[in-house]
Formats: C-alpha cells, sequence, structure tokens
C-alpha cells in the first residue's frame, strides 16, 4: 500500500523529468547563440582579438572604438582581395557584420592605417 508521502512522489517524479528536459533545451540553445557569434573591437588602432578562430557560419560583428575611420579589408595590404569583404566603419560606435560560411583562414587589415595592429586574422574550422 502506497503511503501518502510515496503517492506525492509517483506524481511529482514525471514532472520533474519534464522540468529538467525543458531546461537542457535552453541550455543548449544558449551554447549554440555563443557559438554562431564572435566580436572583433578596433580600438587605438588594434584588432582583438587576433586571431580570431569560429566555426563556419558564425556570424562577426566589427565594432570600431575609435574616434576615426577604419575599414575591414579582405587579404593582405600586398595582396588586398576586397570582393571577398570590405567595410568601412566610419565612426566610434560603427559596426558590421560579417559571416564566413566556408573553412579556410581569412586575413585582414584596415585600408586607412598601416600599422601592426591593424591587421587580423579569422581561422573558420
Amino acid at each position: 500500500m502506497l503511503t501518502p508521502r510515496r503517492r506525492h512522489l509517483l506524481i511529482l517524479l514525471p514532472l520533474l523529468g519534464l522540468v529538467s528536459c525543458g531546461g537542457s533545451d535552453t541550455a543548449t540553445e544558449k551554447a549554440t547563440d555563443k557559438a554562431t557569434s564572435a566580436k572583433v573591437t578596433i580600438k587605438t588602432f588594434t584588432f582583438a582579438p587576433d586571431p580570431l578562430r569560429v566555426p563556419a557560419g558564425t556570424t562577426i560583428t566589427f565594432r570600431n572604438l575609435d574616434k576615426i575611420n577604419h575599414s575591414v579589408t579582405a587579404g593582405t595590404r600586398e595582396k588586398p582581395t576586397p570582393s571577398t569583404f570590405d567595410h568601412v566603419l566610419p565612426e566610434a560606435g560603427a559596426t558590421y557584420e560579417l559571416t564566413l560560411d566556408e573553412p579556410g583562414t581569412y586575413a585582414y587589415f584596415c585600408k586607412f592605417h598601416p600599422g601592426e595592429g591593424m591587421t587580423g586574422e579569422i581561422i573558420v574550422g
């Protein structure tokens, strides 16, 4: 014979299973969101982080924190490939979103400023 306490447990156990299932879906969604977005900041004539490693399909948001124009231009100064991507971020707070679906290494630079910090690399894998 079931005591009142055991009856309550029999009723609650299936409900606890539903709660834990719902929680894991939310955790999976949050992990997926983190995996599909990344940020690069431009501050004091430097792209950071560099290099940036992301999975294919990640949306990368570049944010200019300097008060002057910068660009995010594919390739190197010696061999630019602006047809891959090329965008000007005109002032502090300006952003640019880029999604790279093909695995590989993507070099980029600022076409306005020749300093060492004004180059970067995205590794998509």
